[in-house]
């Protein structure tokens, strides 16, 4: 659900810098359009770096089993990134996938939502964590 919420903020971000809502949504053929994708695109594999650090465990912190402990977590994340910049920026996967190149702004969005995914899933087993010890 928060992939999904990040996914079209980042949408809504690119066009609100294109003058949306004054102007219609992007769509079509139009740069604009390409790159609202790209960053929806984006903001999902973001949100999923946040994610995978929460799903090695149901209820314990992520923080007590340690974010980087776990190589081969590490090592999909770098191959994660690195994919995502290769559909953002290399010219014959562009024009497989319709993808375009992002901003620095874009970027900034982006790396927002791994720690803020991380974060809230956290609020979510601090708080089963405490509903469990008060039922006890």
């Amino acid at each position: 659900m928060l992939g999904s919420l990040a996914s079209a903020l980042s949408y809504f971000f690119v066009n609100i810098q294109n003058g949306w809502p004054d102007m219609p949504l992007a769509s079509g053929n139009n740069p604009v359009y390409f790159r609202a994708t790209t960053m929806a695109l984006a903001a999902i594999v973001f949100s999923q770096i946040g994610a995978v650090f929460n799903c090695r465990t149901e209820k314990q912190s992520a923080f007590q089993v340690g974010l980087f402990k776990n190589k081969q977590v590490n090592l999909g994340i770098l191959i994660e990134i690195i994919l995502i910049f290769a559909l953002v920026y290399l010219p014959p996967l562009q024009s497989v996938f319709h993808t375009a190149p992002l901003l620095l702004s874009d970027w900034l969005l982006l790396c927002i939502w791994p720690p803020l995914v991380l974060l809230l899933e956290e609020g979510r087993k601090f708080w089963l964590r405490n509903k469990e010890r008060a039922g006890n």
